[in-house]
């Protein structure tokens, strides 16, 4: 025989639906925060891979073009292997690629694209004084980041080309001033 004890008691179905419709009511409300949270996460993550991936990009094309003795940068592939010698610098596809010896070659590998495209652009400055910039932007059109920059091109003391789009240079025996 079961004996109850005094003082005892269980919860009525009252006092269940209560509980329950506070903790979905809380529950929600805690949610409804999360999701805001996590969609601004994955906003500054498309940022920062779009800025990691323009950084890493840069510090591949910067010394290219200071230290190439002939060189072609631009967006113009009309002029790619016109001239026999030059290498040529581009962006076509949404990669960059190198043209040299008669053969163009991906600077990265097609897993470092993934979801990317880049944008290359260029302008003369003054005599050997370039500036680069370039555009990284995800195919989802979420981010783009972009990074400019001045390369002073040691080879040369002067920049030919249409600016905004191919900027030629040749080596010269003359020494280069890189000022101070």
């Amino acid at each position: 025989m079961m004996i109850l004890k005094k003082g005892r008691r269980a919860f009525t179905l009252i006092e269940v639906i209560v509980v329950v419709a506070l903790v979905g009511i809380v529950g929600t409300a805690i949610v409804s925060m999360m999701v805001p949270a996590s969609n601004l996460f994955g906003r500054i993550s498309d940022q920062v891979e779009t800025k990691m991936k323009a950084g890493q990009i840069m510090q591949t094309l910067v010394p290219q073009a200071r230290y190439a003795g002939e060189m072609v940068i631009g967006s113009d592939l009309s002029k790619v292997g016109s001239e026999t010698g030059k290498r040529y610098l581009y962006a076509s596809g949404g990669r960059v690629y190198l043209y040299m010896n008669g053969a163009a070659t991906d600077l990265f590998t097609g897993d470092f694209y993934d979801g990317c495209t880049v944008e290359l652009d260029t302008k003369k400055i003054e005599n050997n004084l370039m500036e680069i910039t370039l555009a990284v932007a995800l195919e989802n059109g979420e981010a783009r980041s972009e990074l400019m920059t001045s390369v002073r091109v040691l080879n040369t003391q002067d920049i030919g080309g249409t600016e905004g789009a191919v900027l030629s240079y040749t080596w010269n025996d003359v020494p280069v001033s890189t000022g101070s």
